[in-house]
């Protein structure tokens, strides 16, 4: 027999989603990415670049301890990242720990162009992983970075569907990540009397407005 959707079932659907950080693994290969910001490191408790507190697992899922390469308890570490624009999309690059062979080799080739932290924003490169501790990593040129979308004013419409967005958000705080846009709309109609035309009316103006963000066919969800 059918069953209603209810509202954690909903929530459930709307789990799976991208997640803005990039870990470069060996079989990505080469990427291009141009940095919208310098290299951040963010210590264990504090807060990282999209505002979430980075407590680094040192037990795995069974409370096991977890080694590090010298095999000794895993202690928790720093990471480093910053903001880039890969494939036309924001995404958090992860350079990994304060001694990873990649910010290693990123750190070398900046000095060989003479770009210091604060001139990476702007700047365009290649990075290939060849090998698990083997890195690539060669300097393309600056390129213009895209200015931020001046938000449109908001109506009646736009701040109904920020409310209910906001409330689907504080039951499913995981809905950060990135939900499909489809299952945002049916879920916000389900939930209010908005119709489906007019979110998509309206979309664009949750954009601009900073209320979602859209990357592929995901949305992204504005963190408070």
């Amino acid at each position: 027999m059918a069953e209603i959707l209810d509202e954690s079932m909903l929530g459930d659907i709307l789990k799976s989603g991208p997640t803005q950080y990039f870990f470069h693994k060996e079989e990505d290969g080469e990427v291009e990415v141009v940095f919208e910001s310098s290299i951040s490191i963010t210590e264990p408790g504090n807060e990282d670049l999209v505002g979430r507190v980075w407590n680094p697992p040192i037990v795995d899922a069974n409370g096991n301890q977890l080694l590090d390469f010298n095999g000794e308890p895993r202690q928790p570490w720093a990471k480093v990242e910053a903001k880039v624009i890969m494939n036309g999309a924001p995404q958090i690059y992860a350079f990994g720990g304060k001694t990873s062979s990649c910010l290693r080799t990123m750190i070398q080739q900046m000095n060989s162009q003479g770009i210091k932290n604060d001139d990476l924003p702007g700047t365009k490169w290649s990075i290939n992983r060849t090998g698990k501790w083997n890195w690539v990593i060669q300097y393309l040129g600056k390129e213009e970075l895209k200015k931020t979308p001046t938000p449109s004013p908001k109506n009646k419409v736009v701040d109904e569907i920020e409310k209910v967005i906001k409330e689907i958000v504080s039951k499913n705080p995981s809905l950060e990540d990135g939900v499909d846009k489809e299952q945002l709309v049916h879920t916000i109609t389900f939930l209010s009397e908005i119709k489906e035309k007019q979110i998509e009316d309206n979309w664009n103006n949750l954009i601009s407005n900073g209320i979602i963000k859209v990357i592929g066919d995901k949305v992204l969800i504005k963190r408070e």
